[in-house]
């Protein structure tokens, strides 16, 4: 469809993560993200993730860690820590 941001996810041995079509992160931490995409919210829960790539200006992301789960969400609720990603990565 014409004038449709693009997403696309693509998932390497439940081992790496790259995306684009992001738009903000709502939530990091070694266990859970929380993404808003061009297509809604996407929570992505495991093990060690560790956020390699982010660059919300061509909205890709790439990631390392142990994927168990991700799922779309229409509405993202309660984001989890406060600050912004930036602030909670330089502590």
């Amino acid at each position: 469809m014409a004038g449709e941001a693009s997403h696309e996810v693509t998932v390497k041995g439940r081992k790496s993560v790259e995306m684009d079509g992001v738009k903000h992160v709502h939530h990091y931490d070694p266990e859970k993200i929380v993404l808003e995409t061009v297509m809604g919210g996407l929570i992505l829960e495991g093990e060690n993730f560790n956020i390699s790539q982010l660059n919300l200006e061509d909205g890709r992301l790439q990631l390392q860690g142990h994927v168990e789960r991700l799922s779309y969400v229409e509405e993202i609720k309660g984001s989890g820590r406060k600050g912004s990603l930036w602030q909670r990565l330089a502590k």
